[in-house]
């Protein structure tokens, strides 16, 4: 019995990754941050996040909004989306006893932000880097959330003691899975702009 249950898991899990492997991509997001772009978050008048010329300086300090930014999916016309990946290029990260992570979100709550996904960390602290991450319906418990909202929010946490900080330069969200079909136009509207044509023809005739 127990070995039944292993096949199954296992051809499950190959077609799952089939799957994934067959999705396309259909639309990419990318914000840089700074002078270009503000972060959601920052609007808010209880962040204590920075803007810089090329980049958002992301801060954990206590009574102050919280940094998150939106990715909104709806002006990709998806008839089904399957994984995203996150690419996010960041500087002046610690890796002492204090680090970040990455917490993909479906709304503004901390209720809908429960995965954490470590960044990588620098020595020295003031190198950058680029780091990428793919979110599913398999390692995210608030995909379908996000699928159905039509909004992918990102958020960060910080783990350690500590006031900690470090720079986001831009974040890419690449959205794989397939495009809506255009419906074909229906047989009596195209015979209904053959008559059209047909009419202002003969009266040009004329």
């Amino acid at each position: 019995m127990k070995n039944i249950f292993v096949k199954i898991a296992a051809i499950t899990s190959l077609s799952l990754i089939a799957t994934f492997s067959q999705a396309s991509l259909i639309g990419s997001i990318t914000h840089d941050y700074g002078s270009q772009y503000t972060a959601s978050s920052l609007n808010s008048a209880n962040s204590c996040d920075t803007m810089n010329s090329d980049s958002v300086t992301i801060r954990n300090s206590s009574n102050c909004q919280r940094f998150y930014d939106l990715f909104d999916l709806s002006s990709i016309n998806y008839d089904t989306i399957d994984y995203f990946e996150l690419t996010l290029s960041f500087s002046r990260t610690l890796g002492i006893a204090e680090w970040w992570t990455v917490r993909p979100a479906a709304s503004t709550s901390s209720t809908d932000a429960t995965q954490l996904l470590d960044l990588q960390t620098l020595i020295p602290a003031y190198g950058s880097l680029t780091q990428s991450f793919t979110f599913n319906v398999v390692n995210n418990n608030v995909f379908d959330k996000i699928v159905d909202n039509q909004n992918f929010y990102l958020w960060f946490a910080h783990l350690g003691l500590g006031n900690q900080n470090f720079r986001l330069a831009d974040a890419k969200l690449d959205v794989f899975g397939t495009l809506a079909e255009v419906p074909e136009p229906a047989p009596l509207a195209l015979l209904s702009l053959s008559l059209i044509a047909l009419a202002l023809g003969k009266r040009r005739k004329n």
